[in-house]
């Protein structure tokens, strides 16, 4: 993997999941702390893909342009250690050279909540999903017509995890209601709300290859084709 190259979508190993565009690293799908001295020696040992990689090598990506003693590598690489907990051999050291990464490294396209950018618009129920939309910088509208927002999708995923730990204790949930006439008139209207702003973004930015409203599939035969592409 070339340095200078685009950076794959992401980098799995083991439970080990890397999101180079959003310097995350994740274990079983959750993230784990880590500061950005530390990820900078991550990606550049699995760039090298199995290759040693010298101490003043990596002090020189990681610390441009600046003179930093060994410990404070040495201080990046037990940060590594104890982020991959038991997997911790995944950083080898090779005495008088430097440090080696030994996993098995598998590189993975990017999903779609991944590729979605600032000028794009999700339609789901799936609140997760509407989360990551929204992080992503998007916008997002339900079914229903409701546009989630950062100040209502943390009471909704709060919610969501409160009736999925109810269902594990056996107790009655309610689930979706059914669409009305009425929701399907505001999702519609909202829609359209939210497709103007994301032309308008289109419009600042036309170069942008990301720029295009993000639908599920499913919602394909709700929506006005004429103001939308799809991938």
């Amino acid at each position: 993997m070339d340095p200078a190259s685009e950076p794959p979508a992401s980098v799995a190993f083991g439970p080990f999941r890397v999101l180079p565009h959003r310097r995350e690293l994740l274990a079983d799908g959750q993230p784990i702390k880590l500061g950005g001295r530390a990820f900078d020696v991550l990606m550049a040992l699995i760039e090298a893909r199995g290759a040693v990689v010298g101490k003043d090598a990596l002090m020189r990506r990681v610390w441009p342009n600046r003179i930093v003693e060994e410990n404070s590598l040495q201080a990046q690489i037990s940060a590594l250690r104890a982020a991959f907990g038991a997997e911790r051999e995944l950083i080898r050291t090779v005495a008088g050279h430097g440090y080696q990464f030994t996993g098995e490294i598998r590189i993975l396209a990017a999903s779609r909540d991944e590729r979605i950018g600032a000028a794009d618009v999700c339609v789901t129920s799936d609140v997760p999903l509407a989360s990551r939309c929204l992080a992503n910088g998007a916008r997002a509208v339900g079914p229903d017509g409701r546009v989630w927002t950062e100040a209502n999708i943390g009471g909704a995923l709060a919610g969501r995890e409160l009736s999925r730990h109810l269902r594990e204790l056996g107790l009655p949930t309610r689930g979706p209601a059914a669409l009305t006439k009425a929701d399907r008139s505001r999702f519609l209207s909202a829609l359209d709300t939210e497709v103007q702003k994301a032309l308008r973004i289109m419009t600042n930015y036309p170069s942008s290859p990301s720029v295009r409203p993000e639908i599920e599939p499913e919602s394909q035969t709700a929506l006005p084709r004429r103001r939308l592409s799809f991938r």
